[in-house]
């Protein structure tokens, strides 16, 4: 920062930059029991940039990370963490214990429960998670300006219609919403140049096939690079009396108006 204060610790930094590091993760949360307790039932995995909703733009053959303790372990194995004294707490290399703090807004009671479980589900692979809830205002703050967090639980939602070119600000790493390497100048990760050449095709691009090529290969690899470790997505639910014809929820907004000029009222409904 101004101060000259790294905005990471150089050791902490090195392990959240790990791949496998975030694959742990992954494999450590138990998404189906997040939305049977946060979701009550009403919601579905997911495990990249695109919600199953989004239909030509979500890949149906993405990698997925089931919940696997077991494989949560071997990787931070793989990556040399140890537990060297016993406390259930992994290390970092220096040997101070990998303690961080998740962030969320204290307004959404949902995601404060969900991070709660999360919390539990890292403990089990030897993380140890704070909680923190703040003010909405005061988390974005953090998360575009200060960069005084170490994670942060919040939602994407698409504008209509819901392309893939409305994403440039998340998935270009010069965009101001890019949050990992945020805002650069130039791409600091081969897999991130990577995506940078591939939003501009699918951009270019005149066939929709083309188009979905490119932006598979993007989810493809956020699916392996993790820049973001996706949880679940809402199911969305519309209720319509009967007497209205021609009504045709969608999942984007307006959820109900959208094609305002069809919907009627039923004759037989008028007559009653």
């Amino acid at each position: 920062n101004k101060d000259g204060k790294l905005f990471v610790e150089p050791e902490k930094l090195k392990v959240f930059s790990d791949k496998r590091f975030k694959q742990a993760i992954s494999y450590a949360l138990d998404r189906e029991g997040i939305i049977k307790t946060c979701f009550h039932g009403r919601a579905v995995p997911i495990y990249s940039f695109t919600s199953p909703a989004n239909g030509m733009w979500y890949n149906p053959n993405q990698k997925t990370y089931p919940y696997d303790l077991a494989k949560a372990k071997s990787l931070l194995d793989e990556m040399g963490l140890k537990d060297s004294n016993k406390d259930g707490i992994l290390e970092f290399a220096n040997g101070t214990p990998i303690k961080f703090t998740i962030k969320t807004n204290s307004e959404n009671h949902t995601r404060i429960q969900m991070g709660n479980l999360i919390k539990e589900d890292l403990k089990k692979i030897g993380l140890a998670v704070n909680l923190q809830p703040v003010p909405f205002n005061s988390l974005l703050t953090s998360l575009s300006d200060v960069f005084d967090y170490d994670a942060v639980i919040l939602g994407w939602g698409s504008s209509p219609p819901p392309d893939p070119v409305l994403s440039k600000n998340v998935i270009l790493s010069s965009g101001r919403s890019h949050q990992w390497n945020h805002m650069q100048e130039n791409p600091q990760t081969p897999w991130e140049k990577r995506m940078d050449e591939l939003m501009m095709l699918n951009q270019g691009a005149l066939s929709p096939e083309e188009r979905q090529k490119y932006w598979f290969e993007i989810l493809d690899i956020w699916g392996e690079e993790l820049p973001q470790i996706m949880i679940a997505s809402d199911n969305m639910y519309a209720a319509v009396k009967n007497k209205i014809g021609n009504a045709k929820p969608s999942a984007l907004e307006p959820l109900f108006t959208w094609n305002v000029a069809e919907i009627y009222i039923k004759p037989s409904a008028q007559k009653q």
